[in-house]
């Protein structure tokens, strides 16, 4: 373990070359919200760990690119703060990977931004058009040859409209590409989206 991975361990964030504790205490910037900033690569939301993880193994100098990552949550929080974030990455054409409810708040960016349904939001902790709405059953476990640990899901017109014409600097995932990925099996969706960091790299 070297002392990157350490300090994650020990819930410490990178910022530039300052480090701060997880902001669950400090409350950086918002009450919960976990920020993860390693170089110009950014890491949002509670599941920071395991994808700090997976991205290192595929490329231990992933810490240098540009990119944005909005990972899974048991708790949504700062929600909007993170939809804003997704807007910029996609008006600027900044690489997003959105795992599992960062794939959901993706296409609620898309639905209030592109689609024209400017309440859209998440029937898990919005009030409006829910374009992200319950499981009739809860989804979770290795399915359909992925790892899955999912109650909501996106409407599906929206998911459509998305997938059609999200920009290609754009990786999204419903479920973990981070919890599948190992060392000899790189799941490929995380590949690409390095691949896609790397092209930015001045």
């Amino acid at each position: 373990m070297n002392i990157a991975e350490i300090l994650i361990y020990l819930g410490i964030r990178f910022i530039g070359r300052m480090y701060l504790v997880n902001t669950k205490e400090r409350g950086v910037i918002g009450k919960d919200c976990v920020l993860l900033v390693m170089g110009n690569l950014t890491i949002l939301n509670d599941f920071s760990v395991s994808v700090h993880r997976a991205l290192q193994e595929i490329d231990p100098n992933y810490l240098s690119y540009d990119g944005l990552v909005v990972c899974g949550t048991h708790a949504p929080h700062d929600t909007e703060m993170m939809i804003e974030k997704i807007r910029e990455a996609r008006e600027t054409g900044r690489v997003f990977l959105g795992e599992c409810f960062g794939h959901q708040l993706a296409c609620i960016e898309w639905a209030r931004s592109v689609m024209g349904i400017p309440d859209a939001t998440s029937e898990e902790f919005g009030k409006g058009t829910f374009v992200v709405v319950k499981r009739p059953k809860l989804k979770v476990g290795y399915v359909d040859g992925e790892s899955w640990w999912s109650n909501y899901m996106v409407r599906e017109d929206v998911e459509k409209n998305y997938i059609e014409n999200k920009p290609k600097t754009f990786f999204l995932a419903p479920f973990h590409p981070s919890y599948q990925s190992r060392i000899g099996n790189f799941h490929p969706l995380l590949v690409k989206f390095l691949k896609a960091c790397q092209k930015q790299v001045v």
